[in-house]
């Protein structure tokens, strides 16, 4: 006997496991079908295909559990048409013939009295009606996703996580304040690799290569916090591609440099294009640069003095313009600034409860 649970899972939450573990205990395969219309309530970040391929990935190491999909507009199927069931129906018993698992008999398992009543009574489908044990919806984690941010799937988690990026120039003091925000609120967090780099080797001497590879690393890196259990709902970062940019920017136009214009425009500006679609900041705060240069021999002292370091500022803003990123500044000092952004996620905190 098969188990049968669909929906549109968006996201998948614990209310959706209670059905899904229930039918995989009380039969030899639960088959989870994946259905959906393009540009439905997932949005573009969690299209129909999305969603199909987060479920496969979160049971990829259950044997008892099948995942397919059914997209519904490529289908053809109305929402609204009744009749359109057998179609859908069809389509089933395809997919499940593709699964080998035709010889099996199959019933559905819901909680909708809608789909009880009309598959059961009206195309004679064995269906299981669950009741809701977890009081939980898709709708309310859409509508407030932190204050139920543990009730969703872990592969789900990250296209509702809340993601904060202080940025700036160096020596504004967005390390120090990303750590102690980090440390006041538990929040997983994120530095700037670049600074590893650069420790050993010159500046002058880095090439499209190196930009490349920190690029790449700090994408992954971002990219594994925000996507961890430890987050529980607000990531915070010290840095993004665009500062990486910043500073490829100003090197690709300085002489003696290994890094050229054509580096730039043809590999780097393209490659944070690519990766800026990975990451959804929901809030960028930038810091205005300040008179004190700290020198931690690490940095490039080319940039050392305040004129310079505000000619960098201005190219971030002017990469914050090009990428369409809104942002919010940081002038005050750093108990100010770190007053501002701690009052600000406490907002979002109790915005949410």
């Amino acid at each position: 006997m098969i188990g049968i649970v669909f929906g549109c899972f968006c996201p998948l939450h614990q209310g959706h496991l209670d059905i899904i573990f229930k039918a995989k205990k009380e039969n030899d395969y639960c088959v989870i079908i994946s259905c959906g219309y393009d540009n439905d309530r997932g949005g573009k970040e969690l299209d129909v295909d999305r969603r199909f391929s987060l479920i496969k990935e979160f049971f990829s190491d259950d044997e008892c559990i099948k995942v397919m999909q059914i997209n519904d507009t490529k289908l053809k199927i109305d929402n609204y048409d009744i009749n359109n069931w057998s179609i859908w129906l069809e389509e089933v018993q395809r997919q499940l013939k593709d699964l080998g698992l035709e010889n099996y008999h199959y019933r559905f398992y819901g909680s909708e009295q809608k789909y009880y009543d009309e598959l059961c009574k009206m195309y004679n489908q064995d269906f299981v009606l669950c009741q809701r044990i977890n009081p939980i919806s898709g709708t309310m984690i859409r509508n407030n996703p932190l204050k139920y941010f543990s009730k969703i799937a872990l592969p789900f988690q990250s296209v509702y996580s809340h993601n904060i990026l202080i940025m700036g120039t160096s020596s504004t003091g967005k390390t120090n304040l990303v750590k102690d925000i980090s440390k006041y609120f538990n929040l997983p967090y994120s530095y700037e690799l670049g600074r590893d780099v650069v420790k050993y080797k010159n500046d002058a001497n880095l090439t499209c290569k190196d930009f490349v590879y920190n690029i790449y690393e700090q994408n992954k890196l971002n990219d594994k916090l925000i996507k961890s259990k430890e987050n529980k709902g607000i990531f915070i970062s010290d840095t993004d591609n665009l500062v990486t940019l910043m500073y490829a920017k100003t090197y690709a136009k300085r002489k003696n440099y290994k890094l050229t214009i054509d580096d730039y425009n043809n590999v780097l500006l393209p490659l944070v294009k690519t990766y800026a679609k990975d990451i959804k900041w929901s809030k960028i705060f930038l810091l205005a640069p300040t008179k004190n240069f700290v020198d931690d021999n690490i940095r490039c002292l080319d940039d050392e003095s305040y004129e310079n370091r505000l000619k960098l500022h201005q190219i971030l803003i002017g990469l914050l313009k090009d990428f369409n990123y809104e942002y919010e500044k940081l002038d005050g000092s750093y108990y100010e600034n770190f007053i501002k952004v701690k009052n600000y996620i406490r907002e979002v905190e109790e915005n949410e409860k």
